[in-house]
């Protein structure tokens, strides 16, 4: 299920016992140190999965970025289904993990939030597509930052500045107006930072993408 070993025992050992300073996240050297027998509660434990999910991403959020590669390239070499070798090959699977490390509460979740780095090819929920592009002026933002796009450099600064500036001319706040450009690019509503997820992909590559959704407007 992609928890840490290391968080697992953290987590378990918390089930019916606590350290007097009600301190949660704790090294195996540290649980052994305060563990007390005497001290564990003896009313049957509840087992929140949440909770876990919790501890899962603190541990993932704190881990060695370079650790943080080796095991979840291990992961993904294990049960992962997508085809990660263009992503090695041009040295980008290291950047698309650094963008999720703060954002996972499990290695399961990796494959999914990455998907869309490693083919464009996929169908946008239809009650997705609905919610976002029934909106005329969604699609008016889609165009025109796809149009502004073929024109300016391709960095984090000037295509934040682009869209924003597109947002405000219809009275859209950032968050608001990247939900057409997320939906188009990574068949989500959700998923790693926007813009830097733009250039990773780069710029044909979002731009074919923009125009494949543009194309799906009524004329």
């Amino acid at each position: 299920m992609g928890f840490l070993p290391e968080a697992m025992v953290n987590y378990l050992a918390l089930l019916g016992w606590g350290p007097k300073n009600n301190q949660e996240i704790l090294t195996i050297d540290e649980l052994i140190d305060q563990f007390d027998l005497n001290e564990v509660n003896l009313a049957p434990a509840f087992f929140d999965i949440q909770k876990l999910n919790h501890f899962n991403n603190i541990y993932i959020r704190d881990m060695d970025v370079n650790e943080f590669h080796s095991r979840a390239q291990e992961f993904l070499d294990r049960h992962s289904v997508l085809n990660l070798a263009t992503l090695r090959n041009d040295s980008k699977l290291n950047d698309i993990l650094d963008l999720i490390q703060p954002r996972i509460n499990t290695f399961q979740e990796i494959e999914n939030m990455i998907g869309f780095f490693v083919t464009g090819d996929f169908n946008i929920p239809s009650d997705l597509y609905d919610k976002t592009y029934n909106d005329p002026i969604n699609r008016t933002i889609l165009s025109e930052f796809r149009d502004s796009i073929v024109a300016i450099e391709f960095d984090r600064d000037t295509l934040h500045s682009c869209l924003e500036s597109i947002g405000l001319k219809y009275e859209k706040k950032l968050s608001k107006s990247q939900a057409p450009i997320r939906l188009a690019i990574t068949g989500s509503n959700v998923g790693p930072p926007l813009f830097e997820s733009l250039i990773i992909l780069g710029k044909d590559e979002t731009l074919t993408r923009l125009e494949r959704v543009a194309k799906t407007f009524p004329e």
